[in-house]
């Protein structure tokens, strides 16, 4: 599933190739589009509503095995910028029917490698989408999340990220399947089981990434689970760590060193 965020860039660097002020070009683009990302083992269904110099909409996104569908991406760029084989972003959203992830005055080098920082801002995103994406579907949420990732494209290729937090103000649920987290003594055990059906009232999860581009999250809930500890309250901290561009493209997230985890009140 995570080799579909690619979806992303490659909608990007399509917007700078296929740009015409002629409408007749839709069905054109629409086929490029998609028979790039079949080339990346990608089927997505998706309708062109708008391209033109300067701007890129695609309508009604939906992408194989993904675990949600957007309702458009939108692009504004600056066109003169492709004569120097350089993209400008003005503006750039995804937005699906709960929320929208948004960023502003990107330039890409489109030929040359370049180091690249933006951030990415996260509005009433539902969590299950983040969490099904994180761990290959094995979690899934209610509830939504806003907040920011600051992200740097290095000239290698990496990507990282710099004090990401993302938050929810309203309860909801998390359900983690028990071979999500590793590990085999009795505090994992007691994860395992919180995590099987936790009521969080608290949600947070922070991410950055150390000088050896590796991806630190902490995730950190304040809920119960009703069959755990009688219904008591409790409190954990969770830590994921991984390789952040292995997480992009293989959505998998390593929980490390559990013991450390829970809190009881």
């Amino acid at each position: 599933m995570g080799k579909k965020i690619s979806c992303f860039i490659i909608f990007l660097l399509l917007a700078a190739l296929i740009s015409s002020p002629f409408w007749p070009w839709k069905d054109w683009a629409h086929t490029v589009i998609q028979q790039q990302l079949a080339k990346r083992n990608i089927h997505a269904e998706f309708a062109v509503d708008n391209i033109a110099p300067g701007i890129l909409i695609l309508k009604d996104i939906t992408i194989a095995d993904f675990p949600t569908a957007f309702e458009s991406f939108e692009m504004h760029y600056i066109p003169r910028e492709l004569v120097s084989k350089r993209l400008q972003i003005l503006d750039l959203s995804l937005r699906s029917k709960d929320g929208e992830i948004t960023t502003q005055n990107v330039e890409f080098d489109l030929f040359r490698p370049a180091e690249t920082s933006f951030v990415l801002t996260v509005r009433n995103v539902p969590l299950d989408f983040i969490m099904r994406l994180l761990t290959s579907d094995k979690a899934k949420a209610t509830g939504k999340v806003s907040g920011r990732f600051p992200l740097t494209l290095h000239r290698d290729k990496s990507l990282t990220i710099d004090n990401g937090l993302l938050r929810t103000d309203n309860p909801g649920t998390l359900v983690v399947a028990p071979s999500a987290i590793p590990g085999d003594n009795d505090q994992v055990e007691l994860v395992r089981a919180a995590l099987g059906n936790f009521h969080y009232q608290e949600f947070s999860l922070e991410a950055d990434s150390g000088k050896d581009k590796k991806l630190s999250m902490l995730l950190q809930l304040r809920g119960n689970n009703p069959d755990v500890y009688n219904g008591r309250e409790i409190k954990l901290n969770v830590r994921l760590q991984g390789d952040l561009l292995e997480t992009v493209q293989q959505s998998v997230l390593s929980i490390s060193d559990p013991k450390r985890f829970l809190e009881q009140k």
